[in-house]
């Protein structure tokens, strides 16, 4: 991955652009031997590089490992390139020799490679379980349970001093606050209340897409429990046992009760969800052995 010829841009997990003024395509690691760092950075860090090159768009990335952040980053600069029109390369780097697919135009680029990611993730049962949780089985003065009942109270608006006070007391800030746009749920408030997160990951979170996770599986399985949360029109209490991938981390085992409520605020459309630890929930017959448990989150 030499960029001679036409402009190369590589994403990094924040899906900030590093362009070769930035970053160096190439360089020498002695003993005349060459290391191609772009080509590193795709296979070990799953980060995106996209050539262009006159009225061609090439993009190289390996599906299993790309990062959220660095596929966002790609994505949204392919739609925005100034090329309007021309042919797409899309080079996986995946095996010992790189395979090439070509497609007519940009938008057919797109969704290429949104499909060949997707197909690359692992089944979310594997490492992902929840299921509704029985009042019996939290504490009567739970601040969860106190969410739902607030929204049972107001049918479904949100007292904000009452929440207010339940997010940054009892809950100690662990939650989080999401719109529902139509194309996206997004990330209008974050607690910052969870002490083992990365925060690579936790910085700037304001407006980004909830399913942007590093870990898109991830991503994808809890922003469709804030879908079917919306849906269900009312407060979800469950638990959750599931294994998420941090890529320097690895994978960590993360276990809570969450409750997750839509709300109506000032005539827009929001999904809460709030959670409290608790490491002695197993839902997936013993599957998390492979994963540090995290007692915090």
């Amino acid at each position: 991955m030499k960029a001679t010829a036409g402009k190369l841009v590589m994403f990094n997990e924040a899906g900030e652009p590093r362009t070769p003024d930035l970053l160096r395509s190439d360089f020498d690691t002695g003993g005349g031997t060459r290391f191609d760092l772009p080509r590193f950075l795709v296979v070990n860090a799953g980060w995106v590089g996209v050539y262009q090159l006159k009225a061609r768009l090439v993009v190289f990335l390996r599906p299993a490992k790309v990062c959220a952040g660095a596929l966002s980053g790609a994505l949204y600069w392919i739609a925005d390139a100034v090329t309007a029109s021309g042919v797409g390369s899309l080079i996986v780097l995946d095996g010992a020799a790189p395979i090439a697919f070509e497609y007519p135009d940009r938008y057919a680029l797109l969704q290429a490679v949104c499909d060949t990611v997707n197909a690359a993730q692992p089944p979310p049962s594997d490492r992902f379980a929840r299921r509704n949780a029985r009042r019996s089985e939290l504490a009567s003065n739970s601040p969860l349970l106190g969410i739902a009942n607030i929204w049972h109270e107001l049918n479904g608006q949100l007292d904000i001093e009452r929440m207010w006070r339940l997010l940054h007391g009892d809950l100690g800030r662990r939650f989080i606050l999401l719109t529902t746009d139509p194309d996206a749920m997004r990330i209008k408030r974050f607690g910052g209340g969870f002490e083992t997160l990365p925060s690579y990951w936790e910085s700037d979170m304001r407006g980004s897409r909830v399913r942007d996770q590093p870990d898109l599986a991830y991503g994808r399985w809890i922003e469709n429990a804030y879908r079917e949360a919306d849906a269900i029109d009312g407060p979800v209490v469950e638990a959750i046992d599931c294994e998420v991938d941090w890529p320097r981390e690895g994978l960590r085992c993360h276990r809570y009760w969450r409750v997750t409520v839509p709300f109506a605020l000032d005539g827009q459309r929001l999904v809460l969800g709030a959670t409290i630890s608790d490491v002695s929930i197993s839902l997936r017959d013993g599957r998390g052995s492979r994963a540090a448990i995290d007692a915090t989150n």
